[in-house]
C-alpha cells in the first residue's frame, strides 16, 4: 500500500474554554495516531504524519477517526490554506478531505444532521 502524507487541523471555533480544549488533547498529545506527530503550530492545534492507505483521502479519513477516538474531537481541517487553488491528483484528495471536514463541522453546528449531509453529497456526486 502507498504511504500519504497526513495533516489535520483544529480550529476551535466556536471556542471551547480553553481549559477544557487541553483537557481534551492532552491525550491526543501524549498518544498521537502512529506514523504521526501532535504540535501546536501558528496557533492550530495539528497532527501530522504518514499513513499507509488506498488513496490520500483514505489515510486522512482513518488518522481523523483515530484522533477522534482519542480525545473526542473531530478535526475540521486538512491544512489547506487556499482550497480553491489545487494542482496534481494528491493535493486534490487532501484539498476534497479539507472541505468534508470543513463542512462536517459547520453543519454541526448550523443544525445539519450526518445523514442530510451524506444525502446532499449522493444527490450532486451520482
Amino acid at each position: 500500500m502507498p504511504e500519504h502524507s497526513v495533516t489535520l487541523v483544529f480550529d476551535n471555533f466556536p471556542a471551547l474554554p480553553e481549559e477544557e480544549l487541553e483537557r481534551l488533547l492532552a491525550p491526543l498529545a501524549e498518544n498521537p495516531p502512529e506514523g504521526c506527530t501532535y504540535e501546536l503550530r501558528y496557533g492550530d492545534h495539528m497532527v501530522t504524519g504518514i499513513r499507509e492507505a488506498d488513496s490520500r483521502f483514505a489515510a486522512v479519513a482513518e488518522v481523523a477517526a483515530e484522533v477522534k477516538s482519542r480525545c473526542g474531537l473531530a478535526f475540521n481541517g486538512a491544512g489547506i490554506e487556499k482550497p480553491d487553488e489545487w494542482l496534481g491528483e494528491d493535493h486534490g484528495q487532501q484539498v476534497s478531505a479539507h472541505l468534508v471536514l470543513a463542512a462536517v463541522h459547520r453543519a454541526k453546528h448550523c443544525g445539519v444532521s450526518p445523514e442530510e449531509l451524506v444525502r446532499l453529497i449522493q444527490a450532486v456526486r451520482e
